[in-house]
């Protein structure tokens, strides 16, 4: 548990967020800007938390993909899933629509050079609490922790967020190392497991 948010979130109410942006992420997967109270505004998020998306008796976990130091805005992604009561209903927004959440729920507290080496497995868009990790370390040139990702999919083109992975590991000066596995590789992309 976090002690009440300095931030956007609170821990006790659900509140509202307009949506700004929806972009597609991959198959049946949606990127959800949502708009903070202002543009100075932060999440006040610390790294590994999440929040809830709902309402009072329906909601579901997210972690934002971006990180603290992003102002005025946080984004979701959000996998729409058949049976998903929250999924389908987030994944069916638009702009000027909004959710509704409250948090953040800390998981792992993480400190830099809390580790020397992390190893991460993670599939489909569960890359997401991985991604807030990764971003916190990289962004502190102090923090030495060495990051190795196993990201497993159904096939390439279910990859989420595989062009921002990459150009993480590409600046990190071997700091991180991403490796890709997927169950069918029908493109024989020649950077997968």
């Amino acid at each position: 548990q976090c002690e009440e948010s300095t931030g956007s979130f609170s821990k006790t109410e659900f509140r509202r967020f307009p949506v700004l942006r929806v972009k597609d992420a991959g198959p049946g997967t949606k990127l959800i800007t949502c708009q903070l109270p202002t543009d100075q505004s932060k999440m006040g998020m610390p790294v590994a938390a999440y929040i809830l998306v709902g309402g009072d008796g329906w909601s579901s976990a997210y972690t934002p993909v971006t990180t603290d130091d992003e102002t005025g805005y946080f984004d979701l992604l959000v996998k729409g899933y058949p049976n998903g009561t929250v999924s389908k209903y987030l994944c069916s927004l638009k702009p000027g629509d909004s959710i509704q959440a409250k948090g953040p729920i800390l998981k792992l507290p993480y400190r830099a050079n809390m580790k020397k080496k992390i190893g991460m497995i993670a599939g489909g868009s569960g890359i997401t609490p991985m991604l807030q990790i990764i971003k916190e370390v990289l962004k502190n040139s102090s923090d030495t922790t060495e990051l190795k990702l196993i990201f497993a999919n159904k096939s390439p083109k279910d990859i989420l967020i595989r062009a921002e992975l990459e150009q993480l590991a590409a600046t990190s000066n071997g700091q991180l190392k991403v490796f890709y596995v997927v169950d069918e590789n029908d493109s024989h992309d020649k950077h997968i497991e």
